[in-house]
């Protein structure tokens, strides 16, 4: 049985003016039915839902709060043992991932792999996996269960998006031919360098118009190796000696540091010389846009961009300050009215687009949900909240989209002013203070079913 999450690009039409403009009957009553497949389908198929379904003696779903005491801590996904990574355990890790997902990395099994971009190549070529990790600011990686039919589905869905890029007041499919400038590196395995190949794919009006700042892979290696360095600062440890691969990786990242200004030129010079009346999308993270458009203010570019270009800005300032001007910069440089925010995380597939209004929508396929900060309870859902951000993704069919995260946030249900009738979120966003990385306290769901869901997804693992 289908429904509506299955293809939203095709159940719309395409159109995002029917997206967010649904009644809130219409759309709990999509959502309803979308919950219930998704339950039926990965109740007992992915082992922590099952132990916390079985746990909490849910067997069917009859309203959308039923879902609530399933929702994932999102510390699981990275409730492995660390050290299976730095011990190279690859078996280990993909039978602990294998437990998130649908998927199976049987063909993997006993093979020995020397580094882990080795191993999630050899998952990328020979499975149904499309594996995604964190950036690992908070000192542990994060591995995500996402296979090839959410990244195809996503790939597919955004031409409903794409519409509100061109005016965040009109809706539709865009016509526009666009290249895409993207200060970062081509690809790599963290969610949001894995967005390069969406831009790249189904933004880029051609492949050939897809302009990276780093062409390069960011190797995980080399961000896991990282992250025990700063362990170790932390601990006044001494640090691990490196592998031959990971040295190779260290330099490699060391030559693409030491030549980044000369790529920032190379990048204003193709814009100045190559795309010429071509419109841009100009998409990353806050800084990496300010470090590209203040270098061409310096070289007298503005407005750098043609007519009909757009600024997409994501990923925050990751604990960083923000620079002096940083938005009037990045605006006057690319010549356009307005950047165009998105609020998102890695646990959820799609990204919440802002409107006039600066409120991040919640498409139908994703359904809010609100924690109280203070006791861990459920909020009703409705009118104007703040408390502490959980969701359930009916996009994904081949893991469980539940989890409650460590964002705090401003959900309001009512029609907002730019006329969109689905959930919205207010810009302030915080991170809970209460909530310490890795922990699984704060939740709506009882600790004794964390704990009977982490037992099922690392029995005998380690």
């Amino acid at each position: 049985m289908g429904c509506f999450a299955d293809t939203p690009s095709e159940y719309f039409q395409d159109r995002s003016i029917a997206a967010h403009h649904l009644t809130p009957e219409d759309q709990e009553a999509l959502q309803l039915e979308a919950l219930q497949v998704r339950f039926a389908d990965l109740r007992d198929a992915i082992a922590p839902l099952k132990a916390m379904a079985d746990f909490a003696k849910v067997s069917r779903i009859d309203s959308l709060d039923d879902v609530v005491p399933l929702l994932f801590p999102h510390g699981i996904y990275k409730s492995f043992p660390q050290h299976l990574l730095h011990k190279q355990r690859f078996d280990a890790l993909g039978e602990w991932l294998g437990r998130l997902s649908i998927n199976r990395l049987d063909a993997l099994a006993g093979r020995r792999f020397d580094s882990m971009d080795g191993w999630l190549d050899a998952a990328d070529a020979e499975s149904d996996f499309d594996i995604a990790h964190s950036s690992g600011t908070t000192g542990a990686l994060s591995l995500y269960p996402r296979g090839k039919d959410e990244t195809k589905r996503l790939t597919d869905m955004f031409p409903v998006v794409k519409g509100e890029w061109v005016n965040a007041m009109s809706f539709g499919q865009s016509q526009q031919n666009y290249a895409v400038i993207w200060p970062s590196y081509a690809s790599g395995r963290s969610a949001t360098l894995k967005a390069a190949a969406v831009f790249r794919d189904a933004v880029a009006s051609d492949p050939s118009l897809f302009f990276p700042l780093v062409p390069a892979h960011m190797s995980t290696d080399w961000q896991i190796y990282m992250l025990m360095i700063d362990d170790c600062r932390k601990r006044q440890a001494p640090p691990p000696l490196p592998s031959a691969y990971v040295t190779a990786k260290i330099k490699e990242a060391e030559d693409l540091h030491r030549t980044h200004d000369d790529r920032v030129r190379f990048i204003l010079d193709t814009i100045r010389s190559s795309l010429g009346s071509t419109p841009v999308v100009f998409a990353g993270g806050p800084l990496a846009l300010f470090s590209v458009a203040s270098a061409g203010l310096k070289m007298g570019m503005s407005p750098a961009f043609a007519p009909g270009s757009i600024v997409r800005s994501f990923g925050g300032l990751k604990g960083q300050p923000e620079p002096e001007r940083m938005q009037d910069m990045i605006l006057e440089f690319a010549g356009v009215k307005r950047i165009g925010f998105a609020y998102g995380m890695t646990e959820v597939l799609t990204q919440f687009n802002a409107c006039a209004a600066g409120r991040y929508h919640i498409p139908p396929w994703v359904i809010p949900y609100l924690v109280d900060p203070k006791t861990g309870k459920l909020m009703p859902r409705g009118g104007k909240k703040r408390g502490r951000a959980a969701f359930m993704d009916l996009l994904p069919r081949t893991y469980w989209g539940g989890v409650v995260s460590a964002d705090i946030i401003e959900v309001d249900w009512q029609t907002c002013k730019c006329g969109r009738t689905t959930p919205h979120v207010g810009s302030d966003v915080a991170r809970d203070a209460g909530a310490g990385e890795g922990l699984y306290d704060l939740s709506p769901v009882p600790a004794e079913a964390i704990d009977v869901a982490l037992h099922a997804i690392n029995r005998d693992i380690g």
